[in-house]
C-alpha cells in the first residue's frame, strides 16, 4: 500500500506495510493503514436503549449512514457544535457585539471612494 503525504513542504511517498509484526512475531493486519491521516480513532461501548440501535440500523440498511458508528459520530459533532454556539451566543451575551474592527470599518466607511 502507498500512502502520499507531506514531510518539511515536500511530498513523499512511501509503502505501507499491511501488517504489523509483534515482539512476539505475530502477523496483525493492519487495516486502516490508509485511515491514520484522518486521524485517530478509539473504540468505545455505549449502551443505548433498544429502539436507538434499530433507528441506527434502519438508517444504515437505507443507506442513509454508511455505519452505525458515522451516525453516532455525526450525532456528537453536531452536539460539539451546538455547546460551541452556546458558549459564543454566551459571549456575545456578556461581552457584546463590538470588536477591534469596529473602528477600522467606521474610517473605511468615511473614507473610501468608489471608481466606476
Amino acid at each position: 500500500m502507498l500512502f502520499r503525504g507531506e514531510v518539511h513542504g515536500q511530498t513523499a511517498v512511501a509503502r505501507v506495510s499491511s501488517r504489523i509484526e509483534t515482539a512476539a512475531g505475530e502477523c496483525i493486519p493492519f487495516w486502516d493503514a490508509s485511515l491514520y491521516h484522518e486521524g485517530m480513532t478509539t473504540q468505545i461501548a455505549v449502551r443505548l436503549p433498544d429502539h436507538m440501535v434499530a433507528f441506527l440500523d434502519a438508517s444504515v440498511a437505507d443507506g442513509k449512514a454508511p455505519s452505525r458508528a458515522a451516525l453516532v459520530a455525526a450525532a456528537v459533532e453536531r452536539q460539539m457544535r451546538w455547546q460551541a454556539a452556546l458558549q459564543d451566543a454566551e459571549t456575545l451575551r456578556t461581552v457584546g457585539t463590538a470588536d477591534d474592527l469596529d473602528d477600522l470599518v467606521s474610517w473605511s466607511v468615511a473614507h473610501a471612494t468608489l471608481e466606476p
